[in-house]
């Protein structure tokens, strides 16, 4: 089965090492091997994203478009964490772009143990304004909030957008 294999500490990256020298494993970056051939590193990234995100990052959260979509889009996710200043791991095809931010408040767990925002932080998210940002924008904008509140609301009713409005103020203001 395709896999991805990390270390976990000093003794284990030396076994790894020396079966990626062996042949056994692939090293696609430091501390991150797989079992799969060389032409299929590229899909195994694109569909275990989450994994290395886990893997590299403090406390991250699936944020912006990727909360939305929980997938790579163009090769990119977002992800924000509880660290000071922006970073970009690059893994193979994968780019994952990190943006310091709140990690508690507002969030779901999509996977065991990766997070995502929940709903209302999403809506806001994606109606900040976004730069192009390797091919793509990290939010999905104005007329995706537009169209997810509509789509919501045929099949909620007025309750549930007071109550996305109010979990939404519980951690942003409003001015």
């Amino acid at each position: 089965m395709s896999k991805l294999i990390f270390k976990k500490d000093l003794n284990d990256a030396k076994r790894l090492s020396a079966l990626a020298k062996q042949g056994k494993i692939i090293r696609i970056r430091s501390g991150v091997y797989t079992d799969v051939a060389a032409s299929e590193i590229d899909e195994l990234v694109h569909r275990r994203w989450y994994e290395l995100v886990e893997y590299l990052i403090q406390d991250p959260v699936a944020a912006f478009r990727t909360a939305v979509e929980l997938k790579p889009v163009e090769g990119q996710v977002f992800v924000i964490s509880s660290i000071k200043s922006r970073k970009k791991y690059s893994v193979g095809p994968l780019t994952i772009h990190v943006i310091p931010g709140e990690t508690v408040e507002l969030t779901e767990l999509f996977v065991p143990s990766l997070a995502r925002t929940s709903l209302p932080r999403q809506l806001l998210e994606n109606l900040l304004p976004s730069r192009v940002s390797g091919g793509i924008k990290k939010t999905l904008g104005r007329k995706w909030v537009e169209e997810k509140v509509c789509l919501d609301l045929s099949v909620h009713d007025e309750d549930w957008i007071n109550h996305v409005r109010d979990e939404a103020k519980k951690v942003f203001s409003f001015s």
